[in-house]
């Protein structure tokens, strides 16, 4: 799919990334500080979120060679298998989340609420996946492919999982609560983290086409919206255990898919060698 990475491009590919990030996500978190989200998840959007993209052209890594056809056409079945996946995890784990802390849901599906999913599922998925794509470029086009040569399949996607949680570290530390509560929190979003990155990875090496991790990068954030829809306004939520994808269940459903995904994945390697 692409040419041998060089350890230097991706040395200089990590600087810039975390570089041109970090400052960028701590703005985001002044935002959030002075109740001034909405420019916060703008700055994120079409900022922050494309800094790993912007690292991969400054690194002068090979992003021609990443795959950049679309593949609707040929790929839709794994399109479609990537968004159902994700949607499993998300609800699945809101669904557990919800049958736990029941006086945490406000359910409530008029046609309001069902055009907000509809919305949500739609038109704001493939919105957010153009910024996903600003990501994708540098994590599952760029560094997995080093760190899977390098360190072989499945580890190489763990560190990958490892170094996209670390990125996002001035994100997790925004919002209320203990500090303690924060770093905890850190446990379940690093789980989601790895096994998010071992999903998307096998999508993109299955469909050859940078654009489908970025639309299951899409989904993952538009899709967790729907978990707000449900929850009542003004609750405190038990954010270490859910109701968003950063919770400890949906993270549990995201690694075990994870890992029926890469044995599937291996029986279809040896089955090809054979």
């Amino acid at each position: 799919m692409q040419n041998t990475i060089s350890t230097s491009t991706i040395k200089r590919f990590l600087a810039w990334a975390f570089g041109l990030a970090w400052p960028g996500m701590l703005a985001i978190a002044y935002f959030y500080a002075i109740n001034q989200k909405l420019v916060g998840n703008i700055l994120s959007a079409s900022v922050v979120m494309f800094a790993p993209m912007v690292a991969a052209f400054l690194a002068k890594a090979p992003v021609k060679s990443i795959g950049w056809k679309l593949k609707l056409a040929s790929k839709w079945r794994d399109y479609l298998a990537c968004w159902l996946a994700i949607c499993s995890i998300i609800l699945g784990g809101a669904l557990v989340y919800f049958a736990v802390f029941p006086q945490h849901l406000a359910f409530a599906l008029n046609p309001q609420v069902a055009l907000q999913i509809l919305m949500i599922l739609t038109v704001l998925t493939l919105a957010i996946s153009l910024s996903g794509l600003g990501e994708e470029v540098g994590w599952r086009g760029i560094l997995y492919p080093y760190l899977k040569e390098r360190y072989g399949r499945t580890k190489g996607r763990i560190i990958g999982g490892l170094i996209w949680a670390i990125w996002h570290f001035p994100v997790n530390m925004i919002g209320a609560g203990m500090l303690g509560e924060r770093f905890l929190n850190l446990i379940p979003y690093y789980i989601m983290a790895i096994s998010f990155g071992i999903i998307l990875d096998i999508y993109y090496v299955r469909s050859k086409t940078i654009w489908l991790p970025a639309f299951g990068h899409g989904v993952i954030d538009a899709v967790a919206m729907i978990t707000t829809v449900f929850t009542v306004s003004g609750v405190e939520t038990f954010k270490f255990l859910g109701p968003s994808p950063t919770g400890l269940f949906s993270a549990l459903i995201a690694l075990v898919i994870a890992v029926w995904l890469t044995t599937r994945e291996e029986r279809e390697s040896q089955q090809g060698i054979s």
